[in-house]
């Protein structure tokens, strides 16, 4: 029936815009409602397959509103309160969020950030052990290893270029930013550094060599810090940044907030009455 009705309603000029398609109820679904949520474009073929779909979903949707409504208490069918509280909040931040975009400084200098991270050392302790690292994964018999190690250790331009074009023809896989930290586990997935006491292997050691088999890996480890650490300064710059923004838009509301009532009161558009 419905797949008659869609096809029917699909036809122009068939018996009138307010032809009822479908009824549950008291709620109608009329042929204009079905134009009203018909895709601007579709194929003769997909138009019936599409009308069906829509009335097939309204029945759906209002058969659940008539059982709610037939069933529901009066208190639980007053809606109009929840409504206007949601109407209330959707403006309050509407406004909030245009006030902040048009006035919040999101400018934050390096003293601030540091200033920041040093007097909050306990609230930035490690979770997981990091590093900075450089590695290289070679098959076992890649030539030229010995300069591998030498140029890994180097901080030299040219020892970083030649080990740079030696890692792109011979490695197969290598990482060269010792400047940026890396959790731990993440190296391990690339890198897996033998023993069981990983702790206390990287304390003790910065150069690696060894065989998994199928591969050789040479691994400088340039610096580390242990779980429980004071996290290093680079690592939390941005999440101090946004913690600090943060800080600035909870204050900006809130003077905000409190120049409007204060505007208010001394214009006249707000009147404080005392307690009855």
């Amino acid at each position: 029936m419905l797949l008659s009705l869609a096809t029917l309603a699909c036809r122009s000029g068939a018996d009138g815009d307010q032809e009822i398609l479908a009824q549950v109820q008291d709620h109608s679904f009329t042929r204009s409602d079905l134009l009203e949520r018909m895709p601007r474009q579709f194929s003769d073929a997909d138009s019936a397959r599409i009308a069906e779909q829509i009335i097939n979903a309204w029945v759906r949707d209002m058969a659940i509103l008539s059982t709610a409504e037939a069933q529901l208490s009066p208190d639980q069918l007053d809606v109009q309160k929840q409504l206007e509280d949601y109407r209330k909040s959707l403006l309050t931040y509407a406004y909030e969020h245009a006030y902040i975009a048009q006035k919040l400084d999101t400018s934050i200098s390096d003293s601030e950030l540091r200033s920041y991270y040093e007097t909050h050392t306990e609230q930035l302790r490690l979770k997981r052990n990091i590093v900075k690292v450089r590695f290289v994964k070679l098959a076992i018999d890649a030539p030229k290893q010995k300069e591998v190690v030498k140029w890994l250790q180097s901080d030299d331009e040219d020892d970083v270029d030649a080990l740079y074009d030696y890692s792109r023809k011979y490695a197969e896989n290598f990482y060269f930013d010792s400047d940026r930290w890396l959790f731990l586990e993440d190296l391990l997935k690339e890198v897996p550094l033998p023993g069981q006491n990983l702790e206390e292997i990287i304390k003790s050691q910065k150069k690696y060599q060894f065989d998994d088999g199928d591969f050789r890996y040479f691994l400088y480890l340039a610096d580390y810090r242990l779980k429980g650490d004071v996290s290093p300064f680079g690592l939390e710059r941005g999440r101090i940044r946004n913690l600090l923004i943060n800080k600035r838009k909870v204050e900006l509301i809130g003077k905000m907030r409190e120049d409007i009532v204060s505007k208010g009161i001394a214009d006249g558009t707000i009147k404080m009455h005392s307690s009855p």
